[in-house]
């Protein structure tokens, strides 16, 4: 049996902070990719602290955990089987240290040219389409034409985001300013940078709607950070040419 393919433990939301005799660090520990315990070293040289989970309990760990530790930790480091067979939990913190020592996996990295979306975290991309969310709700809704719920129309928006040009995933990111990662992004003061990189402005002619809905062309009357009011040149469903509406940047299309 090797030993060292066994995974019994594994850490994860690791925070580490230095320490003098041990590691000092917390962490969720799971097992079989369940959360377990959360571990704590205050990095003095004590053993490390198992906080239980339910419906996990020390007597839990005693009568099931602790034999499996004996044996696994034994086998890694049989020069103390014997402290292990004596002290259980003491094979435990030892997994624990192995899990910790373990090198940490790299992050993807993006793609020459790729945009901020693109590597991005679902929650970070989440927060940034709530923001688009809350400013043209009509918008994320489809004019009540989108049937799904808010958590499958998020997967939706997350996967065409994540397929837009690089510049324009910029665009949308100035636009929609949320906290990201401890900072923030920037708003926008400048003309709207739409699609493929094309430079929208006051006066432009262009269409808007939905690219599997109703489209309709229309002339930009102003640009704001989070949105574009534009003037009707034909009718859309009920509403007459000459109407006014304020719509998203993502519902902006070119005239073929």
């Amino acid at each position: 049996m090797d030993a060292q393919k066994i995974d019994l433990v594994k850490l994860k939301d690791v925070r580490r902070a230095g320490g003098d005799e041990t590691p000092r660090f917390e962490a969720m520990m799971y097992i079989k990719d369940r959360v377990v315990a959360r571990v704590v070293n205050d990095g003095n040289g004590g053993a490390t602290l198992f906080q239980w989970k339910e419906p996990f309990s020390r007597q839990w760990a005693s009568e099931k955990l602790f034999p499996v530790a004996v044996k696994l930790a034994s086998l890694r480091h049989p020069e103390f089987k014997d402290l292990f067979q004596k002290c259980p939990s003491e094979a435990l913190d030892t997994l624990v240290m192995d899990a910790l020592d373990k090198p940490r996996e790299k992050k993807a990295t993006a793609p020459s040219g790729a945009g901020p979306f693109t590597t991005m975290s679902d929650g970070d991309l989440n927060k940034v389409i709530a923001a688009w969310e809350s400013h043209a709700p009509e918008n994320f809704w489809m004019d009540g034409e989108l049937r799904m719920t808010r958590a499958k129309a998020y997967a939706m928006y997350r996967n065409q985001w994540r397929t837009m040009p690089a510049d324009q995933q910029q665009a949308y990111l100035k636009d929609y300013p949320v906290s990201i990662g401890g900072g923030f992004t920037t708003p926008r003061s400048d003309s709207l940078l739409g699609e493929s990189g094309v430079t929208r402005r006051p006066g432009d002619i262009v269409l808007f709607g939905r690219r599997n809905g109703e489209q309709t062309r229309a002339r930009v009357l102003k640009i704001s950070r989070k949105s574009v009011s534009v003037e009707t040149l034909e009718p859309r469903g009920a509403h007459p040419a000459g109407a006014k509406w304020r719509v998203s940047p993502s519902l902006i299309h070119s005239v073929s």
